[in-house]
C-alpha cells in the first residue's frame, strides 16, 4: 500500500516535482532516487547498529 502513494508524499514534501511537470521516465527515476536515499539512510545504519550490538543486546526471535 505504501508504494501506491509514495509519489504523492514525495511531491507533498518537496522531494520531487509534481507529476505534470515530468515525463514518465523522469518521474520513475526521481521516485527511485528518493526511495534509494531512504533505504540508504535507514537500512545501512540499522545493519551496522545490529552488527555492533547483537552480542550486547542479545538475540531474540522476531514474531
Amino acid at each position: 500500500m505504501k508504494n501506491l502513494f509514495q509519489k504523492d508524499v514525495f511531491s507533498a514534501v518537496g522531494w520531487i516535482p509534481k507529476a505534470p511537470t515530468m515525463n514518465a521516465v523522469q518521474e520513475v527515476y526521481k521516485i527511485a532516487r528518493a526511495q534509494t536515499l531512504i533505504a540508504l539512510c535507514s537500512t545501512v545504519p540499522g545493519y551496522w547498529f545490529t552488527v555492533a550490538f547483537i552480542d550486547i543486546i542479545g538475540r531474540f526471535a522476531i514474531n
